[in-house]
């Protein structure tokens, strides 16, 4: 796969709304997180200054023209002293560890109290665990990853997922658990390029394609393709 070589400096077409989305559906994991001042560069050169925290990362930079950017081209960040290169699909993560003081890990606020989504399961939805697949409870402290899955609207999903609140997740909000077993699914993750996979293995396809784990085996190395 080719990467852009050339940073696109994100900022300079945009002028940042009056305030982020509201989506209290897809923040409550940082309900505890500061608020800090955004010290991403506007278009003229100065600070937004607008208080942000992890939750509204996304939102937010969406009107700094983030989102318009192909998810795999080189971002230049604008961030007051910082000019990072990194990818479009991991800015968000960028944004939240480098400037926010947040790592994945610290930043979710007691993910399992209150979020639905992250309910350990301890088989996979409508059928045995196959025997050469690992148990849901051995990868129960994996570190959540955002949900790229797109929405109706078309919007990727951006909640928070781990390996063992696959089946429940794609159940609750993508409505996966309601085809038939063997029905074909067009998988609707960001960037996917199998698209079509069986019902009963779409939940193999997302832990395995897109959130990067092997059978049997422990998470893959960190930004390794997926």
């Amino acid at each position: 796969m080719n990467l852009a070589t050339e940073g696109a400096e994100v900022g300079n077409t945009v002028t940042p709304n009056a305030g982020p989305r509201n989506t209290p559906h897809r923040v409550d994991g940082y309900a505890d997180c500061v608020q800090q001042r955004c010290l991403y560069r506007n278009a003229d050169g100065k600070h937004c200054m607008q208080l942000i925290s992890c939750g509204v990362v996304p939102a937010h930079f969406e009107s700094h023209g983030v989102k318009a950017i192909c998810r795999m081209s080189a971002v230049t960040c604008r961030w007051d002293g910082c000019l990072e290169n990194c990818l479009r699909h991991n800015f968000v993560r960028h944004i939240r560890e480098k400037h926010l003081g947040h790592t994945r890990r610290s930043a979710v606020h007691n993910p399992e109290k209150g979020r639905r989504h992250h309910t350990p399961l301890r088989r996979e939805t409508d059928g045995a665990r196959p025997q050469n697949e690992p148990r849901a409870d051995e990868h129960a402290g994996s570190t959540p990853q955002l949900c790229e899955y797109r929405d109706p609207d078309g919007e990727p999903c951006m909640q928070e997922i781990t390996y063992a609140t696959v089946p429940k997740h794609f159940a609750t909000c993508h409505g996966v658990k309601a085809i038939s077993r063997e029905q074909r699914v067009t998988c609707q993750w960001v960037g996917c390029v199998e698209k079509q996979v069986r019902r009963h293995s779409f939940v193999r396809h997302i832990r395995e394609k897109h959130l990067g784990y092997t059978r049997g085996s422990a998470l893959r190395k960190f930004g390794k393709a997926r």
